[in-house]
């Protein structure tokens, strides 16, 4: 009888038609999945641009409660100094530094109807935190559908967020901001 016969071949990874089979499903998942990634990363973008505006509106209000009357000017560069006005710009208590959220990103583009200074009334001047005029923004971005809006309601001093169902190319129009539930 003879002894079984061994053999010493070994399995050393894949064969070629594997790993080119292999590549081609990574890349056509990867090529379906990319456009919705990019979608996603503009809606955030346009997300963050909106919330930053509301958080100025709302550190504004508040830095005219606590100290008085103060201005502000809404540009693409997000809340500054506002031009031309005589009164104090509005400041952080906390902190010292401007009641704005950061820059808007150069990708997301600004529409608003507020005027260039923003005047902020405090509770030493009026009963309730107010604000001189009534303004919308409206935030955009290709790549996505998503526009963004922040209306402030001047004589109560409130400020919402929105979805704007307008065309931003065309005047804006507080009615086009409609409640939405993601928010």
């Amino acid at each position: 009888m003879s002894a079984p016969r061994q053999t010493t071949a070994r399995h050393r990874g894949l064969s070629l038609p594997e790993t080119v089979i292999t590549i081609s499903l990574i890349s056509v998942v990867t090529s379906l999945s990319a456009p919705s990634l990019y979608e996603t990363y503009m809606r955030q973008k346009v997300d963050s641009a909106s919330r930053r505006i509301s958080q100025g509106l709302e550190r504004a209000l508040a830095a005219a409660e606590e100290d008085g009357d103060c201005s502000l000017s809404l540009s693409s560069a997000g809340w500054t100094a506002a031009g031309g006005s005589s009164l104090p710009l509005c400041l952080s208590r906390d902190t010292g530094v401007l009641a704005t959220g950061l820059g808007i990103a150069s990708d997301v583009q600004l529409r608003h109807t507020f005027p260039a200074a923003l005047t902020f009334y405090g509770s030493k001047s009026q009963a309730d935190r107010s604000a001189s005029a009534a303004g919308m923004a409206v935030l955009s971005a290709q790549g996505t559908r998503l526009q963004r809006c922040v209306v402030l309601a001047p004589t109560l001093g409130l400020v919402r967020l929105g979805s704007y169902e307008g065309n931003v190319n065309t005047s804006l129009s507080e009615a086009s901001c409609t409640a939405d539930r993601t928010l």
